[in-house]
C-alpha cells in the first residue's frame, strides 16, 4: 500500500482542486494515486471507465476498501444525477470523451455540475491532435463548449479547401481544414492549471521499463488489391512467426524480466502464446485470469494493441 514518491506529491493538488486531470502514462499508478485521495476525502465514488479498467480498480482497492460504483462507457448513460451528488466522479481512460459531438461526451458533461469532485485519468489525452484536448478541458471546467471555434482558431493553422458535395452533381463548397498547429506552449500553460502530466521515464522511483521496437519484413511479390490489403498483411505477419520466435527465444535467454509483446494481429498473438505456452489478451479474454498467470507463472504476455493498450495493471 506504500505510495511511490510521485503519487504522494500529487495528493495536494488532487485534494485542493474540485476538478483535476491525471494525464499520466500507463504504468505510472494513476489508479492508486486517486484511491489515496479518495481515502482522504472519505466520500463514495462513481468510477466510469472501460470494462478492463474495473479489474484494476477492484484489485487496487483491496488495500483501501473505498466504496465505489463502477460503470463502463456503454452503460453510464443510465446513471442518474441524484446518485452522484456529494460524491467523487472519476472518468478513467477519459480520452474516450474527446469528441464534442458524441452522445457519450454530452452525457458526461450533463453529470459534471453534481459531484463534489471530478477526476479525469488518461495516459493519452492527445492521442491524435491537440484538438482532442478541448473536450477534456470542458469537463475540467476550464473551457465552455461555445469556445470550440475560438479554441481551434487560436491553436490551429487553418486553410480553406474546396470539396465536392456528395450527390450535389458537381456542386462544391468551401470548408476550413486544419493544416498545422500553433501556440502550443500557451496550451501547455493552460493545461498546467488543471492537470498533471507524467511519463514513465520520469518516474525514477518505479522499476525501469525497456521498450523494444522490432520490425520483421517479408518479401511480397504479388500485387495487393485494396480489398484484400489487410488480409494480405495478416498473412505476411504469420509468415514472420519463425523470426518472432527466434527473436523472443534470444530475449528469453538474455533476461529474466517480465516481457509484454504487442501485435496488430490476433493470429500472431495466439500463435506466439501457443509456442511459449503463455497467457494472451485478445477481445473476449478473461483479463484478470490471464494477467494473474503472467504475474505468477509466465515470463511472457502476448496482447493485441486494441485489448492491451489501456487499463492494465502491470506495475509488477
Amino acid at each position: 500500500m506504500e505510495l511511490y514518491q510521485h503519487q504522494k506529491v500529487i495528493q495536494e493538488k488532487l485534494l485542493q482542486n474540485k476538478r483535476y486531470g491525471l494525464f499520466w502514462q500507463m504504468g505510472t499508478g494513476k489508479t492508486k494515486a486517486i484511491l489515496e485521495a479518495l481515502k482522504c476525502i472519505n466520500k463514495g465514488a462513481i468510477i466510469i471507465g472501460t470494462k478492463p479498467a474495473k479489474v484494476t480498480w477492484d484489485e487496487e482497492n483491496i488495500d483501501y476498501n473505498i466504496p465505489f460504483t463502477f460503470y463502463n462507457y456503454s452503460s453510464f448513460q443510465k446513471l442518474k444525477t441524484e446518485g452522484i451528488k456529494n460524491k467523487v466522479l472519476v472518468f478513467d481512460e477519459a480520452h474516450h470523451l474527446k469528441s464534442i459531438n458524441s452522445q457519450r461526451s454530452e452525457r458526461a458533461l450533463k453529470l459534471t455540475p453534481f459531484p463534489d469532485k471530478i477526476y479525469l485519468l488518461t495516459g493519452t489525452p492527445c492521442a491524435d491532435k491537440p484538438l482532442d484536448l478541448f473536450m477534456l478541458l470542458v469537463l475540467l471546467g476550464k473551457r465552455d463548449l461555445k469556445d470550440f471555434y475560438r479554441f481551434r482558431n487560436f491553436y490551429c493553422k487553418m486553410s480553406k479547401e474546396k470539396i465536392y458535395i456528395k450527390g450535389g452533381k458537381g456542386k462544391t463548397r468551401i470548408v476550413n481544414k486544419v493544416i498545422g498547429f500553433k501556440n502550443l506552449e500557451i496550451m501547455g500553460k493552460e493545461l498546467d492549471k488543471v492537470a498533471s502530466y507524467l511519463r514513465l521515464e520520469e518516474c525514477f522511483d518505479i522499476p525501469p521499463v525497456t521498450f523494444i521496437f522490432k520490425n520483421f519484413f517479408c518479401n511480397w511479390k504479388g500485387k495487393i488489391k485494396t480489398t484484400y490489403f489487410l488480409e494480405n498483411l495478416r498473412n505476411i505477419s504469420l509468415d514472420c512467426i519463425p523470426s518472432y520466435i527466434e527473436f523472443l527465444e534470444d530475449l528469453k535467454e538474455e533476461t529474466e524480466r517480465k516481457v509484454v509483446v504487442f501485435s496488430n494481429y490476433i493470429d500472431v498473438v495466439k500463435s506466439l502464446a501457443s509456442h511459449f505456452d503463455s497467457p494472451y489478451l485478445i477481445g473476449g479474454s478473461n483479463i484478470e485470469e490471464e494477467i494473474d498467470k503472467f504475474k505468477k507463472e509466465n515470463q511472457f504476455l502476448f496482447a493485441t494493441y486494441k485489448t492491451g493498450c489501456e487499463s492494465l495493471n502491470l506495475q509488477f
